[in-house]
């Protein structure tokens, strides 16, 4: 959970060394730290508990879309094996011929 605060005095965090204008926004992972910053006046005492976004998982797409060699410039392609060729009918052959 992450806890949110407005910041009512400037400030320089001791833990993070962020530095906190004042009308920006204070966060942190730890209550009791919001807490402590409202009781000395530097945070506002009204705290706004957020919930984090789920980390989705994006997959890669398949290497069957992508083609198995490289346009390296000058009409050279670089195969995946590392040897280059010229032109990309011959790194087509190339390929067929593994």
């Amino acid at each position: 959970m992450i806890y949110k605060s407005t910041v009512l005095k400037a400030f320089k965090c001791k833990n993070t060394g962020l530095h906190y204008g004042i009308g920006g926004l204070f966060s942190s992972e730890e209550l009791e730290r919001v807490a402590y910053l409202g009781d000395l006046g530097f945070v506002g005492k009204d705290v706004k508990e957020i919930k984090p976004e789920p980390v989705i998982e994006v997959k890669q797409k398949e290497t069957a879309d992508k083609p198995p060699f490289k346009h390296v410039g000058g009409g050279w392609y670089e195969l995946a094996d590392g040897s280059r060729v010229k032109g990309k009918e011959n790194a087509l052959k190339a390929i067929e011929s593994r």
